[in-house]
């Protein structure tokens, strides 16, 4: 309870703060980040409130300009994405859990292109794939993720060439009538005006303009 305690006031404080710079020290970080990681390898199913928080602080960890050493290796990479539904080796967790986890993948692979690599090389993109065949049983807050995640891999990119046959992948007829398909389902009717436009929705056409 106590170590619960402490991630939710953390993730509190800092949501949002961009930049944790000048509150820790490097070696304060890297400390946090291998007790979470280390917390996350003993992995308990009856924990998923405390796996939420974990999650939650590596993603506000991760979103730094400064890099942290530990969070950006592909061991940690594919631990995560066992949170996330993005493994053959993935947790039963809530939604909320992997919606975090989600969150937390992509500010990992954006940090570091082998990262992008590695998540298609461990079956990321395959499981993200399964996940947008079924984006109609999806919780609305893990499909603005895997839309946010998805887009970042089609993004072309002149230095990411090693990634061009995932990119090809996402460029199939299959993949843009799913993704064509998940538009229509959140656009509103032509009489109404919505407040806000769902999230995943702005993704979604993105990944179509890649």
């Amino acid at each position: 309870p106590q170590f619960l305690d402490a991630l939710k006031k953390f993730t509190q404080e800092n949501e949002t703060s961009l930049e944790f710079v000048s509150r820790f020290s490097a070696q304060t970080k890297e400390k946090l980040v291998n007790k979470l990681i280390k917390d996350l390898e003993e992995f308990q199913e009856n924990k998923p409130e405390e796996y939420f928080y974990v999650l939650k602080a590596l993603r506000l960890l991760g979103r730094e300009n400064v890099s942290i050493e530990r969070l950006l290796q592909p061991t940690t990479l594919a631990r995560i994405m066992e949170f996330s539904e993005l493994s053959e080796n993935s947790l039963n967790v809530p939604p909320n859990v992997v919606e975090e986890g989600l969150k937390c993948v992509i500010n990992i692979i954006i940090k570091d292109p082998q990262l992008k690599l590695k998540f298609v090389e461990f079956g990321g993109l395959d499981c993200s794939i399964k996940m947008l065949q079924n984006f109609k049983t999806l919780s609305a807050g893990c499909l603005f993720p895997l839309c946010r995640l998805l887009f970042a891999l089609s993004a072309p990119n002149d230095e990411e060439k090693f990634l061009e046959e995932a990119r090809n992948k996402l460029k199939t007829p299959s993949i843009l009538n799913l993704v064509v398909s998940l538009i229509h389902e959140y656009v509103p009717p032509p009489n109404v005006v919505p407040a806000q436009l769902p999230p995943a929705l702005t993704e979604a056409i993105q990944i179509l303009f890649n």
